[in-house]
């Protein structure tokens, strides 16, 4: 019995590491992509890279 808690102790520490690690990824994505640069991707229809 003992055992069997240890292991949904476990389990739940990785969920909350890999909530963790999924909102560092929306944040970093979001840090590449400043607000600007994405409402002139979005007007024109494409970046600046490819114009």
């Amino acid at each position: 019995m003992h055992q069997t808690l240890f292991y949904i102790d476990e389990i739940r520490a990785l969920i909350n590491v890999d909530k963790e690690l999924k909102l560092k990824e929306i944040e970093f994505r979001q840090s590449l992509l400043p607000d600007d640069l994405l409402r002139k991707f979005i007007r024109n229809s494409h970046c600046e890279l490819c114009s």
